[in-house]
């Protein structure tokens, strides 16, 4: 059973969809017009969020799907199958298709549009992080390999920057444009549960478990806070603005954790500044924290009904 809610309209305003136990993946595109839905059926299905209603629209895939992705403007929806195989599909045809292709040695655990749904970023247990064309279907880099099953993959949308997290605790800020990678560094291996870049992309905010909040500096991949304790584990994590970053917890408990104000300007011109006001020190491509006393905790506890 499907449920949306109308956070306009009472709480009990829901509408509902009859999937049965098939439905275990959920995307949706930037917009919020249409959301993707897949499960053991082998089949994906479209959902109008504006009309609240199924589209009845239905493609069918090779394989069972374990990640599920849709472009940013909702054009193009992507599959990956548990034997392996990577899925393309048109949004806007339900009479065609989908087009699919081998992409990773195992499932595919992962999937992220980039570049305005021009770029597909697929991760799988093998450990691969790839960069696809969705024009032509051909492998546009290979980033990186980790040693383990990546779990986690997030995009900046509006930049060529991933992040991959591994089973082995080992992590990843990667270029696909370039292919580069950065692998950071951890005090103690913990599994990485989500992460999320900020608006400007250059720093990189990551929760691992059991519930420790960590920012880097993407770019350089290096840390500029030691762990930081979640009161709860968390639920999501975002960044409100460019200087606070926010985790909602399985507690209620909202924390934003307030960087100092960042200037405008380049990557550059942004670091150079920024490490006058945080005190920041900048030597080569290392960022290294002078202290920490500039970040400032605040936390506020949900009113109960």
């Amino acid at each position: 059973m499907l449920y949306v809610y109308d956070l306009a309209e009472s709480p009990k305003h829901r509408l509902t969809c009859e999937y049965g136990e098939r439905m275990s993946l959920l995307a949706q595109d930037a917009l919020g017009h249409y959301l993707a839905i897949a499960g053991s059926d082998r089949q994906i299905g479209l959902w109008h969020v504006e009309a609240r209603q199924p589209t009845g629209w239905r493609w069918a895939l090779g394989g069972v799907p374990v990640s599920l992705a849709v472009s940013q403007d909702g054009s193009k929806w992507a599959a990956g199958l548990e034997n392996g195989m990577l899925c393309l599909g048109d949004m806007t045809r339900a009479d065609q298709s989908p087009t699919c292709w081998p992409g990773h040695r195992g499932p595919v655990t992962a999937l992220q549009f980039a570049d305005q749904g021009r770029v597909l970023l697929s991760a799988g247990v093998d450990g691969r992080l790839l960069a696809w064309d969705t024009s032509k279907f051909r492998v546009l880099s290979r980033p990186v390999a980790h040693a383990a099953a990546v779990s986690l993959l997030v995009a900046l949308p509006d930049s060529s920057l991933a992040f991959t997290g591994s089973k082995d605790y080992s992590g990843a800020v990667c270029d696909w444009a370039s292919g580069r990678c950065r692998f950071l560094t951890q005090p103690t291996r913990q599994e990485w549960l989500m992460a999320r870049f900020s608006p400007c992309g250059m720093l990189l905010a990551t929760v691992t478990i059991p519930a420790n909040l960590e920012i880097w500096h993407a770019p350089s991949g290096y840390r500029l806070t030691p762990p930081l304790p979640l009161p709860a584990p968390p639920r999501a994590i975002q960044w409100l603005s460019r200087e606070e970053c926010a985790v909602l917890c399985q507690n209620g408990e909202l924390c934003v954790w307030r960087l100092p104000e960042l200037p405008d300007g380049d990557a550059n011109t942004l670091m150079a500044q920024w490490q006058q006001i945080s005190g920041l020190q900048l030597i080569g491509d290392t960022v290294r924290p002078i202290n920490v006393e500039h970040w400032q905790h605040l936390s506020w506890q949900r009113q109960q009904p």
